[in-house]
């Protein structure tokens, strides 16, 4: 019989080496993934109630129905992205905003005191 580690511990072969999904990491919501169903396959194929009732609201509202396939699917889009251990994440750009307006205050406190 095999060595089996007790609960909760890694099993030696696995230190330091992830498994599974990246950390951090998670589905999309249930009724992204039930629009996402409905757009890419035949009505035939629809297996539970979720893609039922998104296929007639597809038939029904296609405008609407698209429309919030997109709102999904941009707000999942704009989830902040997940930094892997050893990587470094991308430098944040500098706000020019404050620089200019000291600048501006500068220059405009200097022509009232010539």
């Amino acid at each position: 019989m095999a060595y089996r580690p007790p609960k909760g511990v890694r099993p030696p072969q696995l230190e330091g080496k992830r498994t599974g999904r990246p950390k951090g990491s998670r589905q999309p919501p249930q009724l992204l993934r039930d629009m996402r169903w409905v757009v890419s396959h035949p009505e035939e194929q629809d297996k539970t109630q979720a893609h039922k009732h998104c296929r007639a609201w597809l038939k029904a509202a296609p405008s609407s129905f698209l429309m919030k396939l997109a709102d999904l699917e941009k707000a999942h889009a704009a989830r902040a992205p997940v930094v892997e251990p050893g990587k470094a994440a991308a430098p944040l750009k500098e706000d020019e905003g404050p620089a200019r307006v000291r600048k501006l205050i500068g220059r405009l406190l200097g022509e009232d005191n010539p």
